[in-house]
């Protein structure tokens, strides 16, 4: 687990007032723990690496990979994200994503470096307006 990369969402977490949102595969396809070999879930998972339960949301998770009215398509992350804002109201966010889905509010990122400071950076002035 990259742990530089939940320090940078921490700090947006604590600077910000920002909270979690998990649009990934893993909402659905749980991560065998490798020390353990037992299955958890993704937020499970991110808060033995350091996060914290209340820096996600109370619904801290997108219908990613399978959106209601999303196809199969490169569409269905967008539309994640479209549907969560619609049941939990209009918010300011974020996406860090390895997977393009054209939005201004996302910054592609590496697959393998995850969040670097340069998204960190982009999330503080996106969030912040500075």
């Amino acid at each position: 687990m990259n742990t530089q990369a939940i320090g940078y969402v921490k700090e947006l977490v604590s600077t910000c007032g920002a909270l979690v949102v998990l649009n990934t595969t893993h909402n659905v396809h749980d991560i065998e723990d490798p020390l353990t070999a037992k299955i958890v879930d993704v937020k499970t998972d991110l808060i033995k690496w350091g996060m914290k339960e209340h820096e996600f949301h109370s619904d801290w998770k997108t219908e990613y990979p399978y959106p209601k009215g999303g196809k199969l398509s490169e569409h269905r992350r967008l539309t994640s994200v479209n549907n969560w804002l619609e049941k939990n109201g209009d918010h300011v966010w974020i996406a860090f994503d390895d997977d393009l889905f054209h939005s201004q509010n996302q910054y592609l990122i590496d697959f393998e470096a995850g969040i670097d400071y340069n998204a960190f950076k982009w999330g503080m002035e996106k969030l912040t307006g500075a």
